[in-house]
């Protein structure tokens, strides 16, 4: 070989092995592999979460709190996972509280659990949270906003929603506060009183949440009519009847006041009436009765006290809500209100209702009948209807026992219901709670309900 050449070849060699013999990295092994980087452990931490009923790791039931998942490599490195699923993350009670999302532990039963996150193999941490009674979110107080006349009252609702969702009637729990004590005030139980003629507002506050903010305005209207009602009344003797005066304002509104009036009788051997209108049946006869407050006298109404409701008299029965029920009418009565369709009548003789004669009627009839009741303004109401099958049975006789006992009423027969039962009616017993089926062509007696 040449000089030349050889010297050629050498300047070629020498730099190509110097530059293969520098790529030797210090993060390759010496068989050319380089190290696995691993995940060795992972962390969850509570990530800061502003919902009322956290603290620390004690969540309110209904409320979610957040967690952060970091995973630790090998080569020192570390990086929060953010592609971890729910079914990554693992709750040991899921009664107490369980993952829907990722990440994001809800609270669902008062309870203990623990929380894991999983990945690769790899378990966390624990973490342990105590899952509590729910917690009012908000408040909020109806009606809003107020207006009432001065030295009348309205009764504030305050309903709490808590953190699972549920909610319920907080009023007389709740610290009320009316901005102005000189205008109106709110007693324990939320009922608001007029004062004095002005504007303020109204919160309700429990648990450290406070309500919606209720305006009150009291007006200085005053009372330009009362009327009271049912007028006439016919009533058995030593029955009840509850009568309703209401005020009639200069504003235009309107306000029951029957416990605030004074009720007069003209005659009280015949009947009394108490401080909050119930009237009593005293004696057989007739009378009259007035209510009057601030100077303003109601209208006059009739009282006739019958020896029972055989006579020409009929109970109109509150069951304490305002809603009311009537007794199947006798033949005295329906006659003296000028009558309605009948199909005969039926004689009780004392052992099951009052002695004396009362009508019967087919179911077409027997509706007929409360539509005549709305035609005359009975108890001063126009929405009377056939009572219902639950009516009758839970509302009547599971309330109140036999109706006879009860009230004096004709149970010798039983009573159209409204409720149909295929092509048949259901009727109801008020004697003894039976209840059944017939024909709408079939006789018996009818009661007529009126709500509120």
């Amino acid at each position: 070989m040449s000089k030349f050449f050889k010297m050629v070849l050498a300047l070629v060699v020498l730099p190509v092995s110097v530059l293969l013999s520098g790529c030797n990295s210090e993060n390759v092994f010496s068989d050319g592999t380089r190290p696995e980087v691993k995940l060795e452990r992972i962390d969850i931490v509570a990530s800061p979460i502003k919902t009322r009923g956290v603290s620390e790791l004690t969540l309110a039931k209904g409320n979610q709190q957040s967690f952060e998942a970091v995973g630790h490599y090998s080569d020192g490195t570390s990086q929060a996972f953010k592609d971890l699923s729910a079914l990554d993350w693992d709750s040991s009670n899921s009664e107490a509280g369980g993952f829907d999302a990722p990440g994001v532990l809800t609270g669902i039963e008062v309870g203990i659990a623990t929380i894991t996150a999983s990945k690769d193999g790899i378990t966390s941490n624990e973490v342990i949270v105590t899952v509590e009674d729910a917690v009012i979110t908000s408040i909020q107080v109806t009606p809003s906003p107020v207006n009432v006349a001065k030295d009348q009252t309205q009764q504030l609702t305050a309903t709490a929603t808590y953190s699972d969702s549920t909610s319920s009637d907080i009023s007389s729990s709740v610290t009320w506060t009316s901005d102005d004590t000189a205008t109106a005030t709110v007693d324990s139980s939320g009922l608001l009183s007029g004062v004095d003629v002005g504007s303020t507002t109204v919160t309700a506050t429990k648990d450290g949440v406070t309500s919606n903010t209720v305006d009150v305005n009291v007006s200085a209207a005053v009372i330009t009519s009362i009327q009271v009602t049912p007028s006439p009344v016919n009533v058995a003797k030593g029955q009840t009847e509850q009568l309703t005066a209401t005020a009639t304002f200069s504003d235009g509104s309107s306000s029951g006041i029957s416990s605030s009036v004074t009720w007069l009788v003209a005659d009280t051997a015949t009947a009394t009436v108490s401080s909050a209108g119930l009237l009593s049946a005293v004696e057989v006869g007739n009378t009259t009765l007035t209510a009057t407050k601030d100077s303003v006298t109601s209208n006059t109404v009739g009282v006739n006290v019958c020896a029972s409701l055989a006579g020409a008299c009929i109970d109109i029965f509150d069951t304490g809500t305002g809603k009311l029920f009537t007794n199947s009418p006798s033949v005295d009565y329906l006659d003296s209100i000028g009558g309605s369709a009948t199909n005969g009548t039926y004689t009780e003789n004392g052992s099951f209702g009052p002695t004396g004669d009362f009508y019967r009627f087919e179911w077409t009839n027997a509706n007929a009948l409360c539509t005549t009741y709305n035609t005359l303004s009975l108890g001063g109401r126009t929405n009377w209807r056939l009572a219902t099958r639950d009516e009758l049975k839970v509302e009547l006789y599971d309330a109140s026992g036999n109706m006879f006992t009860a009230r004096g009423w004709p149970t010798d027969d039983i009573y159209w219901s409204a409720t149909p039962a295929g092509s048949l009616y259901y009727y109801v017993s008020l004697y003894g709670g039976r209840v059944d089926s017939n024909l709408p062509s079939y006789t018996a007696y009818a009661s007529c309900v009126s709500n509120p």
